[in-house]
């Protein structure tokens, strides 16, 4: 059901209801010194874009001499001056160097980088791009095979068997797999290792976007093909669906509904929502702030813009201003998504019974927040700031005089 779809349900199941809630009146404002406060970030995740572009260029002829004359340098050399330059954004990202000078940054689990690995490759500098090329996350292998040793057992990726069945909404797979080799293993190696072959194979964009479950089997089913084809098969899959392929998980929006609660904290009267990056939703709802704490040891924060409406505005006129807005903050505020000048994304966002909520990623902590808030004055509303966790205090953005 679409996020639309979804409001309107909400709408007509309380057209005669009057549960708007304006609990942002209640929750606390957030002093400047506090506010500087939150801003107090060692470096801001674009600062330390910067600094590894700089010590790239710096670097570029002796790692160039690195993939060009590969056999003649130690690995260990290799990956120890390459881990200095990329360390200056995170110790938890990983990379490979190699091939024709392909760099190509690794996720392998940490959901959060392919919402920061995008911005760090688009920001290349010109001078570079018709020779390196540079990929956020692992790509796939298009069809070619290798071998792969993990647990003291060797095989290669065609050693595998899948099928995946594409579900009716034709948005995600779930697939079958049987191996005799990963059948001699505890279950958890086995899929443990089927995890890191398949996302070798398909790429990490397309396994965190289409791939809904894997299930192993203890017999060769019928239709089952190597795990080479699966990219392939699932790209004609989504073709014959009449779908549009994804391959940027920053790009997938999931939506959702909610039945609203009563509660102290923010969010809590949303109807329905939509966002990018939809770990961020589970665990604000979650009490959670794990994600938060791993972008904010980037450089990162999530925050959102909420803003309440009167009992005498419509909801589904809410939710095109929503749309509006999102659109005109990503242009014409932060800059265009994938430029490489953006200092924020925008997530998505959601319409609650009272209130409007705009999920943020700032790459710049808070430092583009006064063109946000020259941009706010144009629209008749009191607009705050939070971050992306409950417990959170607001900033006032704006106080609308015409209201």
């Amino acid at each position: 059901m679409s996020e639309r779809q979804e409001l309107q349900n909400g709408i007509d199941a309380r057209n005669n209801e009057d549960d708007r809630v304006q609990l942002i009146e209640t929750i606390p404002i957030i002093s400047e010194e506090e506010m500087e406060y939150m801003d107090e970030e060692d470096k801001t995740f674009k600062e330390r874009v910067d600094e590894f572009w700089n010590w790239f260029t710096e670097n570029e002829e002796k790692l160039s001499d690195y993939v060009t004359r590969r056999e003649e340098y130690d690995a260990k050399e290799i990956i120890g001056f390459v881990s200095k330059g990329v360390d200056l954004i995170s110790e938890e990202i990983h990379f490979n160097i190699g091939g024709d000078f392909e760099f190509t940054f690794a996720v392998e689990g940490r959901t959060y980088l392919f919402y920061l690995l995008p911005y760090l490759t688009s920001r290349l500098p010109e001078q570079f791009k018709g020779k390196w090329k540079i990929f956020p996350y692992m790509q796939g292998t298009n069809g070619q095979s290798f071998g792969f040793k993990m647990y003291d057992k060797e095989l290669q990726l065609e050693d595998i068997k899948v099928i995946a069945d594409l579900n009716e909404s034709g948005t995600s797979f779930d697939v079958r797999f049987f191996s005799d080799i990963l059948g001699d293993l505890e279950e958890n190696e086995a899929y443990n290792i089927f995890y890191i072959m398949m996302e070798i194979t398909i790429g990490e964009g397309l396994s965190k976007i289409y791939i809904n479950n894997a299930e192993m089997v203890s017999e060769f089913e019928d239709g089952m093909f190597p795990l080479t084809e699966l990219e392939q098969k699932m790209k004609d899959a989504i073709n014959d669906a009449g779908k549009e392929l994804m391959t940027r998980p920053d790009e997938s929006y999931t939506g959702y509904g909610f039945e609203p609660q009563e509660n102290d904290e923010l969010r809590y009267d949303v109807l329905a929502g939509a966002c990018s990056f939809i770990d961020l939703i589970d665990e604000y709802y979650n009490g959670s702030e794990e994600t938060l704490e791993m972008l904010r040891a980037c450089g990162v924060r999530a925050g959102f813009i909420a803003f309440p409406y009167g009992a005498n505005e419509d909801r589904s006129e809410m939710l095109n201003l929503r749309y509006e807005m999102e659109e005109r903050l990503q242009n014409e505020v932060f800059g265009k998504r994938g430029s490489g000048e953006e200092t924020a994304i925008v997530l998505g966002g959601a319409t609650g019974t009272g209130s409007v909520y705009i999920d943020l990623l700032l790459y710049d902590g808070f430092k583009p927040f006064d063109k946000v808030e020259k941009f706010l004055a144009e629209y008749p509303y009191d607009f705050y700031l939070s971050e992306f966790r409950q417990g959170s205090g607001l900033i006032r953005l704006t106080e609308d005089e015409r209201r």
